[in-house]
C-alpha cells in the first residue's frame, strides 16, 4: 500500500518512542502499542486504506495483547494490504526486513512450466515471465496473470476437458477429436506426420496418449486437411471432402448481394475483404451460398476495375458487353468524362485501387457524392494577382494615407468593381 510507505519514516519513531522495556512492557506490547499510535497518525492525517478502514485496524490491534508484530505483519497483508510497504518487524529482534528477500513469504505456483491447464472453460498453455503465469492459448494468444488469480481457478488439463472438434497431439500423430469411447478417444481424423504422413478419418486411440495441439501443430493439421480437400463443418461437427468453389482473388457475392474478395482460406473458412477496409470469414461449408461476383451485381456508385487496369466509378449497363462510367482513372490520368468499358474481365476495386482513383479525383479537383450519385466540379479560388495588388494599394491609400483625397470617378469605378469581383471568388 503506496500510502503506508509514504508513513514508514513516522513509524520508526513511534516504534523508538517505546522502545523502554522498563516503562512499557514486553517487546511485543511496545510494537503494538507503536502500531496503534502510527494507525492514529494514518487516521488523522485522512489517508484511505484500500480494503479496509482505520478503525477496523484499530480495533483489531486494541484487542490483540499476545500476537507478536511478525504475525501481525503476515494478517495485515490480507487484511489492509500492508505488504505493498515491502517491510515487516520481525518477532526475534525488532528490526526492519526486506519482505522481498523473506523466504517464508515466497509464493509457489501451483502449475508447472509446460503443463496444460483449463482456465475459464478455455486450455492454455503454462509459461513463467517472473512474476505471474504467461497463459498461451492454441492460437498463440498470450496472457499474462498473477499466480493466485489462475491457481484458485485453473485445474490440470485431461481428456474429460475436450471438446468436439478440438485439436490435439501425442508423440507420433496430431488428430480431431470427437467423443471418448470408454479407454478410447473417436477422433474425425489423424495425420500420421512421423515418417508414414498418412491422412486417415475416424479413427481410434488411447486417450492418455493426448494433450492440446499448440499453434504450429494445429495449423500442421489443418495443413493436412486442406491438401486431402477436406472442410470442416463447425455447425454440424463433420469433416466432409468437398471442392474449394472458389480461389484466392476471386471476388463473391453473399445472399446478402455484398461483394467480398477471397484473401485466403483456411480448413474451415474463407478469409474475405471488401475492398473499403472491412474484414470478415464465411464457412467453406456454405460456399454454395455465395457466387461469383458478374457485372449484373454492380451498382450505381461501385468502384470497378476494368479489364484494361482502368480504375472507375460504375454509373449504368449500356449493353451486354458494355457499360457506362462517371469517371475513371486511365493510366495514372483523372479522365472525368468516364467513358465505356468492356464488361468481360471487369471487378470490383481493391482498397488500393480505391485510394488511387479517390486521390487522382481530389487532385483533379473534382468530388463524387455518393449519396447523390453524382460527380461534382471543385471550384478553385483564383490566387491573388499584381493587378489585385495594385487595386489593393490604391484602396488602401485613398482610405488611409490620402483621406481627403478627391480621387476621380474612372478610378473609383475601378475600384468598386475590383471590390464586386473580390467578393464573388470568395464566396
Amino acid at each position: 500500500m503506496d500510502d503506508i510507505i509514504d508513513y514508514k519514516e513516522k513509524y520508526n519513531e513511534a516504534l523508538e518512542s517505546y522502545n523502554n522495556e522498563e516503562t512499557c512492557g514486553s517487546k511485543d506490547d511496545r510494537i503494538r502499542k507503536a502500531l496503534i499510535d502510527y494507525f492514529k497518525h494514518v487516521r488523522y492525517n485522512g489517508i484511505d486504506l484500500k480494503t479496509t478502514n482505520v478503525e477496523e485496524v484499530l480495533s483489531w490491534l486494541e484487542k490483540t495483547q499476545d500476537k507478536s508484530a511478525l504475525e501481525y505483519a503476515k494478517e495485515q497483508t490480507s487484511i489492509t494490504s500492508f505488504k505493498a510497504k515491502n517491510w515487516y518487524v520481525s518477532k526475534v529482534d525488532g528490526k526492519i526486513y526486506d519482505m522481498t528477500y523473506n523466504p517464508t513469504d515466497k509464493i509457489e505456483p501451483k502449475f508447472k512450466q509446460g503443463q496444460w491447464i483449463v482456465w475459464k472453460d478455455k486450455c492454455y498453455k503454462v509459461n513463467y515471465n517472473g512474476c505471474g503465469y504467461e497463459l498461451i492459448d492454441q492460437n498463440g494468444l498470450i496472457t499474462s496473470l498473477e499466480y493466485g488469480t489462475v491457481d484458485k481457478n485453473a485445474h490440470l488439463w485431461s481428456i474429460k476437458d475436450a471438446k468436439d472438434g478440438d485439436v490435439l497431439t501425442s508423440y507420433n500423430c496430431y488428430v480431431l477429436f470427437k467423443e471418448i469411447d470408454w479407454l478410447n478417444i473417436k477422433c474425425h481424423c489423424t495425420y500420421h506426420y512421423v515418417n508414414c504422413e498418412v491422412f486417415l478419418t475416424n479413427t481410434l486411440h488411447n486417450k492418455y496418449a493426448f494433450r492440446p495441439a499448440t499453434k504450429e501443430e494445429c495449423a500442421a493439421l489443418f495443413a493436412k486437411v486442406r491438401e486431402e480437400k477436406y472442410v470442416w463443418d463447425e455447425d454440424k461437427k463433420e469433416l466432409k471432402k468437398a471442392e474449394l468453389k472458389f480461389n484466392v482473388g476471386d471476388w463473391v457475392v453473399n445472399k446478402l448481394g455484398d461483394a467480398w474478395h477471397i484473401d485466403s482460406f483456411d480448413w474451415k473458412n474463407y478469409q474475405v475483404s471488401d475492398g473499403k477496409g472491412n474484414y470478415n470469414y464465411f464457412p467453406i461449408s456454405k460456399q454454395d451460398e455465395m457466387h461469383l461476383w458478374t457485372i449484373q451485381n454492380a451498382k450505381v456508385g461501385d468502384i470497378l476495375v476494368d479489364i484494361y487496369g482502368n480504375i472507375l466509378i460504375y454509373e449504368r449497363s449500356s449493353t451486354c458487353t458494355f457499360f457506362q462510367s462517371f469517371c475513371c482513372v486511365k493510366e495514372k490520368v483523372f479522365m472525368y468524362s468516364g467513358g465505356s468499358h468492356c464488361v468481360e474481365g471487369t471487378q470490383p476495386a481493391t482498397k488500393e485501387q480505391r485510394d488511387t482513383l479517390m486521390k487522382a479525383m481530389t487532385d483533379a479537383h473534382y468530388t463524387f457524392d455518393f449519396e447523390k450519385k453524382e460527380l461534382k466540379k471543385i471550384e478553385q479560388k483564383s490566387a491573388w494577382s499584381e493587378e489585385d495588388e495594385k487595386m489593393f494599394r490604391s484602396l488602401h491609400n485613398l482610405i488611409y494615407v490620402v483621406p481627403d483625397y478627391d480621387c476621380d470617378s474612372i478610378r473609383k469605378n475601378e475600384l468598386s468593381d475590383w471590390l464586386k469581383s473580390l467578393k464573388e471568388r470568395l464566396q
